[in-house]
């Protein structure tokens, strides 16, 4: 284990590194596996952002993967703001974080009543379904999050007009990107369904969905 923190907390450094660099990141924290200790050899490095621009959020993951000199599907960047109440108060309240422009958390923090609210909804919508179906929840809400706000990258993107988008190197980069991540996304979703209900291995994407 002390091993594990010493390697950890020059990884973190790394990563730290890296974001400082981006002045539209606001608020950042690292969360999932490699902040709470239990990463595996192919564990997604998950980073919760406040960002001014989320353009930059695809650069941002390319620049952390280069440094890290991982493949660039294995960084995960979501808006906190997307995540839903728990997860956000998890990540806050246990989560790493790498740089605060003086962000105001408490915004991000789901008001007691409200919190309170969504625990019980979760427990009696979920909890049966979960002791016959080990799907981890928490991986799901990251995925589904992810999704979101690549949707809404794309949305922003398309906006701008197809021409300035095929004719921009950056902004077409880009597009191409959160396309890309936001396909992935999807498979990976299925991909974890389909391996915590124990339905076998899919040969092809298809057979996530027959």
């Amino acid at each position: 284990m002390r091993e594990f923190m010493v390697h950890n907390q020059e990884f973190i450094e790394k990563i730290r590194n890296v974001v400082k660099g981006f002045g539209d990141v606001k608020l950042a924290y690292l969360y999932g596996s490699y902040a709470w200790g239990s990463p595996g050899p192919v564990s997604d490095i998950d980073i919760a952002v406040v960002v001014s621009n989320r353009a930059v959020i695809p650069t941002l993951a390319a620049e952390i993967a280069k440094a890290l000199d991982v493949p660039e599907d294995r960084i995960s960047i979501v808006d906190i703001g997307l995540l839903d109440e728990v997860l956000r108060l998890k990540i806050i309240a246990r989560g790493i974080k790498l740089v605060d422009s003086g962000s105001d958390v408490n915004i991000l923090l789901p008001r007691m009543f409200e919190l309170i609210e969504v625990l019980e909804d979760e427990k009696f919508s979920s909890i049966s379904w979960l002791r016959g179906n080990p799907v981890d929840l928490e991986v799901v809400r990251s995925i589904a999050a992810a999704i979101l706000e690549d949707s809404r990258d794309l949305k922003e993107l398309l906006d701008m007009g197809f021409e300035r988008v095929v004719g921009d190197k950056h902004i077409r980069k880009s597009f191409e990107r959160t396309f890309y991540t936001l396909i992935e996304s999807m498979i990976d979703i299925l991909r974890h369904v389909v391996a915590g209900l124990n339905l076998g291995v899919a040969s092809y994407y298809k057979d996530y969905i027959d």
